[in-house]
């Protein structure tokens, strides 16, 4: 099975245990922003495939929920 970056990071934060909840949450709303700006540049270009970014985002709003953080609207006006 292929791990994205993406996962191995959210997997690092959240079995962190010198990070309280509210850090935790913190770094992954940063990795959610990054990531969103991915899928923001790749749906604006033509010459550019999905490349992961959804599934990226998909897992950093699961490791969200699983802390109790709910995630940002979806859709075209959330990006």
């Amino acid at each position: 099975m292929v791990v994205s970056t993406t996962e191995l990071k959210v997997q690092d934060i959240l079995e962190n245990v010198s990070l309280i909840r509210d850090q935790k949450i913190a770094k992954l709303k940063l990795l959610e922003e990054d990531a969103r700006g991915l899928q923001r540049a790749g749906s604006e270009s033509a010459m550019v495939d999905d490349d992961g970014w959804y599934a990226d985002l998909r897992i950093i709003e699961k490791a969200l929920k699983k802390l109790g953080q709910g995630s940002r609207p979806e859709g075209a006006s959330s990006l």
